[in-house]
This record gives C-alpha cells, structure tokens and sequence, in this order.
C-alpha cells in the first residue's frame, strides 16, 4: 500500500512536470523546482524517470 500511494505522487509529479514543458519548452530547473516544490535533485530524478518511461513505451514490441 505505501509503494502504490509513492507511485501516484510521483505520476502527479511527473505530470506537472510534463505539462509545465508543453507550455513552456525551454523552462529552466530552476522553475520546474518553484512548480512542483522539489529541490533540483528531485526534479533532475524525475525527468530521468519520464525519459526511461517514455523511452520503454516507445521501444515496446508491438
């Protein structure tokens, strides 16, 4: 139970992350912090996180 509720805050995270680049394309860390109130380390985290997934579901055998 605690690993599901982990998950849904960083699904939250990580969409407010992708809709504040689709806004803004060249938003800077810096923003991104002020947006979803993580230090830079976890911004970096989760955009590392986005990327791996985006990358899988792109290279998914079909």
């Amino acid at each position: 139970m605690i690993f599901y509720r982990k998950d849904i805050n960083i699904q939250k995270t990580v969409e407010k992350i992708i809709l504040a680049i689709k806004e803004k394309p060249k938003i800077s860390n810096k923003e991104l912090e002020i947006i979803t109130g993580l230090s830079r380390r976890g911004v970096e985290w989760n955009i590392k996180k986005t990327k791996k997934i985006r990358y899988s579901k792109k290279n998914r055998p079909r």
